[in-house]
């Protein structure tokens, strides 16, 4: 299939939206989309492009796609761990649904850079449900399988919701630290914690995707010994 509707999002936002699965994007494959498009009334439209492909650049441009977001993916081999330095009263653990209020609180606002916010077609406040949504489902592994958590005093403080894999790799999907636990290295023994959990499990590699522009994550992720393995381009369409 060169694309398809994505029935979750389409009921979560309350307009069709569908995906493009083809990487590629020709005169060909563009007007059988765009045919798929109108036959199935798709509002939105998401692509994510190579961004070494220029053939696909200009061909999304042609067809009306407009540019929201830079998708960095990187990895991590659990090899060499580094252990986490967490101070009294800090606790490193898995989330229960008892945690699910503080950790939506957390993932409110901490997306600003997402690319749903910087397309301008959504409201904030259906994004920040979006992500409070998605942390939920990751602890009750509906979405995500887990989700890793720092505790201080028994409050949940930051968290990293984990997809694991069948090749014993794993992806975070998201990731966040309480606005007032900033700067504290809380990020950085949450990512060491994770890595030291997940290979206690038997898994090799990590995976995790970032903004463009967020510049912040992208230092937390090479500071933690992420390397760069992907740089893609994500295009919306609207109708």
């Amino acid at each position: 299939d060169l694309i398809k509707k994505l029935k979750w999002d389409s009921d979560f936002f309350g307009f069709t939206v569908a995906f493009v699965s083809s990487k590629i994007l020709t005169e060909s494959v563009s007007y059988h989309i765009e045919k798929y498009i109108e036959e199935n009334n798709i509002k939105l439209t998401q692509y994510l492009c190579d961004c070494h492909d220029r053939g696909s650049v200009r061909m999304a441009e042609k067809f009306g796609y407009h540019f929201v977001d830079i998708r960095l993916s990187f990895e991590q081999k659990l090899e060499k761990l580094i252990p986490s330095t967490l101070n009294e009263g800090y606790a490193f653990g898995i989330a229960t649904e008892s945690d699910i209020e503080d950790l939506k609180k957390i993932a409110h606002h901490i997306y600003v850079d997402s690319r749903y916010y910087f397309d301008g077609n959504f409201s904030r406040d259906k994004i920040d449900q979006f992500f409070g949504n998605w942390v939920e489902k990751g602890v009750k592994g509906a979405f995500d399988d887990e989700c890793c958590v720092i505790y201080h005093n028994d409050k949940a403080i930051g968290f990293c919701t984990i997809e694991y894999n069948i090749e014993k790799t794993a992806n975070i999907g998201l990731f966040g630290i309480s606005q007032e636990y900033r700067g504290k290295n809380i990020g950085l023994n949450l990512l060491y914690s994770t890595f030291g959990y997940l290979k206690e499990k038997g898994y090799t590699n990590l995976n995790v995707v970032t903004q463009g522009r967020n510049y912040g994550a992208q230092r937390l992720y090479q500071k933690a010994g992420f390397l760069t393995k992907k740089t893609e381009l994500w295009y919306h369409k609207w109708r």
